[in-house]
Parts: C-alpha cells; structure tokens; sequence
C-alpha cells in the first residue's frame, strides 16, 4: 500500500462518521496553511508524500484527530 492508499484508508475511516473534516486552504509563507481563522504550521499538519508545498498553492487539508491535519493534494483550476 503506498502513502496516498493510506492517506485514503484514513479519510474512508473518518469520513464514515463525518465529512466536515475536509476543507480548502491556502499555504502561506514558511509553508503555514490557512482555512479562515485557522493557521497551521509546517508541524501543526502531515502532507502526502512526495508533495512539495510553494507560498499561494490551494491544498485540500482534512483533520482527522483533535490537533492533527493532514494536507491531500494541490487544487488547482
């Protein structure tokens, strides 16, 4: 199973209980991510392996334990 199978594993779990989780956020200077009010630093989340992060990317983060986020991918139009 490699880390995006894994990243999946997780959100089909959490996402059985509740799809709220899921949300669209921009990454920051120093790779901080913010959704609204909410700011992550690079520790504050995990990422998927193999994605690199650059100031103004759109990610998709969902959270799936009290204080831990996980960035998904890259959104982009």
């Amino acid at each position: 199973m490699n880390a995006y199978e894994r990243i999946m594993e997780v959100i089909r779990k959490q996402g059985k209980k509740d799809l709220a989780g899921l949300q669209l956020a921009s990454v920051g200077e120093q790779k901080e991510i913010h959704a609204g009010d909410l700011k992550l630093d690079s520790e504050d989340y995990l990422r998927a392996e193999g994605m690199s992060l650059q100031e103004g990317d759109t990610v998709l983060i969902y959270r799936f334990s009290d204080d831990q986020y996980i960035a998904i991918c890259k959104v982009v139009e």
